[in-house]
């Protein structure tokens, strides 16, 4: 697994124009004034879409560095995310991630939502983009205070069972 991440973080992509990455018609039709993003596939592609839009959205990564991290349950833990502290009637969770094979990105786009009001469907948002592609998932710092044995007992119970099956 190790081994396959560090593949996948060696593929650079690079689309020759923003139209050549799958589905970022999606975020420009969308007229976001927040994106929601986390450290998974090209963060820095994603960015770049951003900039390039019409009236460019703001673009955070809830797993990033802030000025000031918020406790909020993330993958059924207690997490520190960097989130936004202003409203917006329009936001997204967005990231451009390499399809399979490596040669292609495309951008997936979550629902528009209202920014906080809507804070917990954003973060379900991300953890199943996160989920669908966490084998592109890199984030820079640790956002739990334990690993997931320790804060969620019933992983270590079910690793445990996993190795008693003899099959």
């Amino acid at each position: 697994m190790a081994n396959a991440i560090a593949q996948l973080a060696s593929i650079n992509v690079q689309p020759r124009s923003i139209e050549d990455i799958i589905g970022v018609q999606e975020l420009s039709k969308a007229r976001v004034d927040l994106v929601l993003t986390a450290q998974v596939g090209h963060p820095s592609i994603l960015s770049a879409v951003a900039a390039r839009l019409e009236n460019p959205p703001a673009v955070v990564a809830l797993d990033g560095d802030g000025p000031q991290l918020t406790s909020r349950e993330f993958f059924r833990a207690t997490a520190q995310l960097a989130l936004p502290t202003w409203s917006v009637d329009r936001a997204v969770f967005a990231a451009v991630v390499a399809r399979p094979g490596g040669d292609t990105l495309e951008c997936v786009v979550s629902d528009v939502f209202t920014w906080p009001h809507a804070e917990a469907a954003a973060l379900r948002a991300a953890e199943r983009a996160i989920l669908a592609y966490v084998d592109q998932w890199r984030p820079r710092r640790a956002l739990w205070g334990a690993p997931a044995e320790v804060l969620l007992p019933e992983v270590l119970d079910s690793v445990a069972d996993a190795s008693l099956d003899t099959r």
